[in-house]
């Protein structure tokens, strides 16, 4: 996708304000990266992988509702990523970004619930932006999951019901 040289600078100066020890300036960096689209992604997809973890979450939430499948992978890992604010971002992500290919690992988090865990309840959110496809992992959770995945699964099915 060819991008204008003016587009391709204000690009790399979203992408350095999303380091911002100003949170407004990350934050509106962040929502600019997005309003940008598809443009955006291959810079968000090297942002992602900035050794500042306040980059990374701000790059991967952009790249999950930016929606390009490209982010898929890039995504999917940075949900093991060591910071938790970012793995927590990068997992509702996944259901920003709308791959199917995202229900199984994210129905396997659920799975692996335990108490008070975070990152299997952001799991559980992002499952249910897939609506219909998602149910049958949640009915499977909840039939033979343990009993903190049991709960999220009985809790999902519940709100999607409604």
């Amino acid at each position: 996708m060819g991008i204008s040289p003016d587009s391709a600078r204000r690009i790399r100066k979203h992408i350095v304000d999303l380091a911002s020890a100003d949170k407004a300036i990350s934050y509106r960096a962040e929502r600019r990266l997005i309003r940008f689209g598809p443009k955006a992604v291959e810079a968000l997809l090297e942002a992602a992988k900035n050794p500042g973890a306040q980059v990374r979450y701000r790059a991967v939430w952009a790249l999950g509702k930016i929606r390009d499948p490209r982010a898929f992978e890039t995504i999917l890992a940075m949900t093991d990523d060591p910071q938790e604010e970012v793995a927590y971002d990068a997992t509702l992500a996944l259901g920003e970004l709308g791959d199917p290919r995202a229900i199984p690992p994210l129905a396997e988090r659920v799975r692996r619930a335990a108490n008070e865990d975070v990152l299997a309840g952001a799991s559980a959110a992002a499952l249910m932006k897939f609506g219909e496809a998602a149910v049958p992992y949640f009915v499977e959770i909840r039939n033979n999951g343990n009993l903190w995945a049991r709960e999220i699964a009985e809790d999902a099915l519940e709100v999607m019901a409604e």
